[in-house]
């Protein structure tokens, strides 16, 4: 298989996608792949027109259904490995619903990107993953 297209991540950016996970996570009740995938792209969407900088720094292919992190698709789509230390999936429903396998560790984060998540659940937070995909 070739990687090369596959974005190589930092111990550090690991630390703030798991963590920006576990923090949507416990703000979010019945948090679905797709709509962390979205809310993913958001925070970077946002961040950028704020800040002028990237709030996770992630690589998005633009898909039928709008931008993606394909590495975080994959991990998501079965047994999480990139972010197996901060989640697991709960299969009550008929869907999988991720929850966060530690507590948030703010480490990676300042003020300004807590309040850029914050925004972003309080905005998008209620909203269907159906919705963000029109959205996005």
């Amino acid at each position: 298989m070739n990687t090369s297209s596959y974005q190589i991540l930092s111990e550090d950016q690991l630390q703030k996608v798991g963590n920006t996970v576990i923090y949507l996570c416990d703000r979010i009740k019945d948090l679905s792949k797709t709509k962390l995938l979205k809310l993913l792209y958001i925070l970077d969407e946002i961040s950028i027109k704020k800040h002028g900088i990237p709030f996770l720094n992630l690589k998005y292919k633009l898909w039928k259904y709008g931008p993606v992190s394909e590495e975080f698709f994959i991990d998501l789509s079965d047994e999480p490995i990139l972010l197996k230390d901060f989640v697991m999936f709960d299969n009550q429903y008929e869907f999988k619903i991720i929850k966060p396998n530690q507590s948030f560790n703010n480490d990676e984060f300042s003020e300004n990107d807590l309040q850029i998540l914050d925004y972003v659940i309080s905005k998008f937070g209620d909203a269907s993953a159906k919705n963000l995909n029109n959205y996005t």
